[in-house]
């Protein structure tokens, strides 16, 4: 039993302590609030004694409360798999349940989204179009002879196409100047500061083309770095 349910028992004070714990169907281990002891349960006709473990878990809307095997023991119950009945004794008296009758209606609220959906998406198109020749090609819905009527009469109304116009934009025959390279035609570069280990060093001369190199670097070893990407700077630039 959900704790939700036992909740709305009102049976707070009754529950009792236990140690046991149980293992559900994905293999994890939950231990139990309590048992409920001597809670009457009424099937049909007939009124049975029962114990509950109450446990925090989900509640299901459809079956809130599991009856376990003692439970049908008590009722003496048989299970005719064939027929798919399940059969209470009690005192000489029986009580038959057809298990798929219970299970092709899991509870008594009707769904009809899809229904809805396809009402709400045609209400929607036609309310957010004025024009009938749009809300006419954006639905299927059958129109009587009328309504066709007043669409080809809107359509013989509507004013003639324009005559369509081409543009031509006259070329430049100038001719596009070829950029050439920064090894070159150095760029004008607004150099940001760096950080205290980093520094600029210049590939070109007049301090064109920089870098960025290390400032633990000896004098040594940044004139060897330099003289390699002199090497490909035209790779770089």
């Amino acid at each position: 039993m959900p704790i939700s349910v036992f909740r709305k028992l009102g049976m707070g004070d009754v529950i009792k302590p236990t140690s046991v714990r149980l293992q559900l169907v994905d293999h994890s281990i939950i231990h139990p609030w309590g048992i409920l002891e001597d809670v009457l349960v009424k099937v049909d006709k007939f009124i049975f004694p029962a114990d509950f473990i109450v446990c925090d878990i989900e509640e299901d809307v459809e079956v809130p409360i599991i009856l376990g095997r003692p439970f049908l023991a008590t009722g003496r119950v048989l299970i005719d798999v064939e027929k798919g009945e399940l059969t209470m004794r009690v005192n000489g008296e029986e009580v038959t349940f057809s298990i798929f009758s219970s299970m092709k209606f899991p509870n008594e609220k009707c769904y009809a989204i899809s229904s809805t959906r396809a009402i709400l998406n045609d209400s929607t198109m036609n309310a957010l179009t004025d024009d009938p020749l749009t809300a006419a090609l954006t639905t299927l819905n059958e129109f009587d002879e009328e309504e066709i009527l007043e669409y080809i009469n809107l359509l013989d109304a509507g004013s003639s196409p324009r005559p369509f116009r081409q543009v031509i934009e006259p070329l430049n025959n100038s001719k596009d100047e070829v950029a050439k390279p920064s090894i070159e035609v150095p760029p004008e570069l607004e150099l940001k500061q760096l950080p205290h280990h980093l520094k600029y060093a210049y590939l070109g001369e007049n301090s064109t083309l920089p870098v960025i190199v290390s400032t633990e670097l000896t004098n040594v070893q940044e004139q060897k770095l330099l003289r390699v990407l002199k090497g490909y700077k035209r790779a770089i630039g």
